[in-house]
């Protein structure tokens, strides 16, 4: 995979998928343009610039906004000139049942799992457009797939953004602009661990998640970044509108 030249957005990138995918970029060539909605990305951004000969920069952004996203893509037109790649990352994982949330929780998982991936896509498909190609990756989940327990309103999320990612595929595939989603099963990540940790018996809460997945094995940031930058490599130009399970086989 070539993405000398090429610069790249990843949306919810100071840590785990985000932080293995912009990493996985710049190891092949690419600029990428880092994102979080707290500082920590920065000194992620700037451990990456020193040690690889692309360009890697923070943006502190609030996605959940029109505000927030425009912030990041002009911040990126601003400093790179153009954007060829968009990863949306960003999410968090709200866990319950359907009798458990209230509107608020509604909003917020939506605001910051949906809202965001669709207008940082509309202000980059534009851009795209105008310069007649351009590659967009929305980070689902199996969990859109296949509705797990006590995650009903994350999946609802993932559902709404594996669509999304299909209907855009379609609306923009004669205009030279890919979208696909990659869709992960458990991976490990802070979060994943924190709540791990917060268990009353870690080790086989772990274990318990491991045998729940038929490879017995919870996923690795790098695998799934591997999947994120394949998806929009040039080299693998003919693939638009899939969705695209690494799960361990949590789908099947």
């Amino acid at each position: 995979m070539n993405f000398r030249k090429r610069n790249i957005i990843i949306s919810g990138s100071s840590a785990g998928i985000g932080k293995a995918s912009a990493e996985l970029f710049l190891r092949n060539g690419g600029n990428v343009v880092i994102n979080g909605a707290s500082e920590t990305g920065k000194e992620v951004a700037e451990e990456l610039d020193r040690k690889y000969e692309g360009r890697a920069l923070f943006v502190q952004a609030d996605l959940s906004t029109l505000e927030g996203c425009r912030k990041l893509f002009d911040t990126a037109i601003k400093e790179l000139g153009q954007i060829d790649v968009l990863v949306n990352c960003a999410g968090i994982v709200p866990e319950g049942t359907i009798l458990d949330f209230d509107e608020e929780d509604y909003d917020k998982a939506f605001d910051i799992n949906v809202k965001s991936a669709f207008f940082l896509s509309k202000l980059c498909a534009e851009h795209m457009v105008e310069n007649g190609k351009g590659t967009i990756v929305n980070v689902g989940s199996v969990a859109g797939l296949i509705g797990p327990r006590n995650r009903a309103l994350y999946a609802a999320t993932k559902g709404a953004i594996i669509s999304l990612s299909r209907a855009m595929a379609s609306d923009l595939a004669d205009k030279n602009v890919r979208v696909n989603c990659v869709c992960p099963g458990m991976t490990d990540s802070p979060s994943l661990e924190k709540r791990i940790q917060g268990s009353e018996d870690p080790i086989k809460t772990r274990k318990q998640f491991e045998n729940g997945i038929p490879i017995h094995r919870i996923g690795k940031a790098e695998e799934i970044a591997q999947c994120i930058c394949f998806a929009a490599s040039e080299e693998n130009g003919f693939m638009t509108g899939s969705v695209i399970t690494v799960d361990g086989g949590t789908s099947l």
